[in-house]
């Protein structure tokens, strides 16, 4: 009870805790299976504090995903506007998408939740931020074609959903990674490492 009404008189805490137990609850068992009640038991508020910051369940479903997907998006968009090396700017890009996941662990589990069971939000935040993160991957490697860094014959579109797909499906399966790969405290690391070799001597003009 103490903590309802502290988090009550506190707008800022309210909704922060708020943000924190729905990205975990909604990450875990998905949008549908998570009761208003069940959100706010978690928050240690009250169930009309989910109402007035964010207008429902919807609303702060909503917010949940857009605060998640844009600051991953936003962390990743200097490297590939700001690196002119175009392989070191994949380099880069990838070292910086492991580290991510490792600060928003929920984002694979919200995002595999969309593409299965897909809500409003699929359109109007998720595959905005995805889109917009692949077009800037796809320049990229458009523009190592073009300066004659990676070969010619190399589709910039379909590069950028391979590398992409490389790098995400590892933290898809984590859950069930174990005893499948091999196990070592660096394997992030090790794997990251195995997925640039392979993709940059691929892609890399000869």
């Amino acid at each position: 009870m103490k903590s309802s009404v502290i988090a009550s008189s506190n707008p800022k805490y309210s909704r922060e805790k708020l943000m924190e137990a729905a990205t975990t609850l909604f990450a875990n068992k998905g949008f549908a299976a998570v009761s208003i009640r069940e959100l706010a038991l978690a928050a240690g508020t009250n169930s009309g504090m989910i109402s007035y910051y964010f207008g429902g369940k919807e609303g702060l479903y909503a917010e949940v995903l857009e605060s998640q997907f844009k600051a991953f998006f936003c962390a990743l968009v200097p490297i590939l506007k700001n690196e002119t090396d175009t392989m070191q700017k994949i380099k880069k890009f990838s070292q910086t998408l492991s580290s991510l996941h490792k600060e928003f662990p929920c984002i694979m589990r919200l995002y595999y939740s969309e593409l299965t069971n897909p809500t409003a939000c699929f359109e109007t935040v998720v595959k905005k931020y995805i889109a917009a993160g692949a077009k800037m991957l796809e320049n990229t490697i458009a523009q190592g074609i073009s300066e004659g860094n990676i070969k010619k014959n190399l589709n910039p579109s379909y590069s950028a959903l391979a590398l992409a797909g490389m790098l995400n499906y590892y933290f898809i399966v984590q859950p069930v990674s174990d005893g499948i790969l091999p196990d070592s405290p660096k394997r992030d690391e090790e794997y990251l490492e195995e997925v640039l070799q392979i993709y940059l001597n691929g892609v890399k003009a000869k």
